[in-house]
């Protein structure tokens, strides 16, 4: 099978280098003004994604063939998922390096993925006649032809990359078993606050709670001046109010509405959701105070003015507290 080639100039691989799960919600892919961004992330996972097939491949395929065969030499994949990797150093010459580490933020090389139609390691690597004649093993049962295959090596770092940019993309289920894969390579995972974060927002939209928490924590816990911190304190606000811990909810909720860092969600909507928490701890009279606070805001959205009057328009009509029936139903 032939693959078609996929280069990634050293500009692209700076801008994708730039990416983690720090831009969610910040940088819409989905956006039409964003559509060449989304464009790069799309060949980047693509070519992530070959890569991490060929070492597999690769993997299998060296396990497959007995001991005695293999000594002394790297065995390439199965012909028709063979893809060959080439890095054009941008500085000065020098010897190729035995082995491939595929990692996006290596900014010093040009990384060239392409199609090898014939399985080799390309013009330079192949034997010439009178190295045939030569014996290249002990073994005098291994093919004079045979050469070794530069070993293709994956930086677990490659997939936390590969689940920032499913993260990005909003493909929720392959950000999640990427950073899985990078969870369960990296023994020291805690020190990436990106993918901490990242791991924290997938759990939370896949309403997976109690994982989501468990990260947001640890996150704070290792990085208490996270960028996205007033991000991590609004959903755990949020997830906490659902699991019924009204106090810690309230805490995060109001760490979140006094942050001045950029946040995805406004000032106004935060206050609605503490509004909201008093709503659902039956502190109906700061609820009703709170919510007619924010119908007085000239900047509410028509969306988050529905919102509030659905809410007020419930509570008059259920909570006795707030009047007589026949005044709460005028309202």
């Amino acid at each position: 099978m032939i693959l078609e080639e996929i280069n990634i100039s050293t500009q692209e691989l700076q801008a994708l280098a730039l990416l983690d799960s720090r831009q969610y919600g910040f940088l819409k892919l989905s956006a039409p003004e964003n559509d060449k961004k989304k464009v790069l992330v799309l060949k980047a996972v693509k070519y992530l994604e070959r890569m991490l097939i060929q070492a597999q491949n690769q993997k299998e395929h060296q396990g497959n063939v007995p001991a005695e065969a293999t000594a002394g030499t790297k065995e390439s994949p199965a012909p028709g998922d063979e893809v060959k990797i080439k890095t054009e150093s941008t500085g000065g010459g020098g010897d190729q390096t035995p082995s491939t580490d595929v990692e996006m933020t290596d900014l010093s090389d040009k990384v060239k993925m392409e199609v090898d139609e014939d399985g080799g390691e390309g013009a330079g690597s192949k034997p010439t006649a009178a190295d045939e004649d030569k014996p290249t093993s002990d073994d005098p049962s291994r093919p004079p032809s045979a050469t070794p295959l530069k070993e293709i090596n994956i930086d677990p770092k490659t997939y936390c990359k590969l689940g920032h940019f499913h993260l990005l993309l909003e493909d929720y289920d392959k950000a999640l078993s990427a950073y899985q894969k990078f969870y369960a390579l990296k023994s020291d995972y805690w020190k990436d606050p990106a993918f901490l974060y990242g791991l924290g927002l997938v759990y939370f939209y896949k309403n997976a709670f109690r994982w989501s928490i468990k990260s947001f924590q640890q996150l704070l816990y290792v990085c208490p001046d996270f960028t996205r911190a007033n991000e991590v304190h609004l959903r755990l606000g949020l997830m906490l109010k659902v699991n019924g811990d009204y106090e810690q909810s309230q805490k995060h909720l109001q760490l979140a509405q006094n942050d001045a860092s950029p946040c995805t969600f406004g000032k106004l909507e935060i206050r609605f959701h503490i509004a909201h928490l008093y709503e659902v701890q039956n502190k109906f009279k700061p609820a009703k105070e709170a919510y007619e606070q924010l119908l007085g805001d000239k900047q509410l959205t028509p969306a988050l003015k529905a919102d509030i009057y659905r809410q007020l328009g419930w509570m008059y009509h259920s909570i006795e507290t707030l009047g007589e029936k026949s005044q709460r139903e005028r309202f």
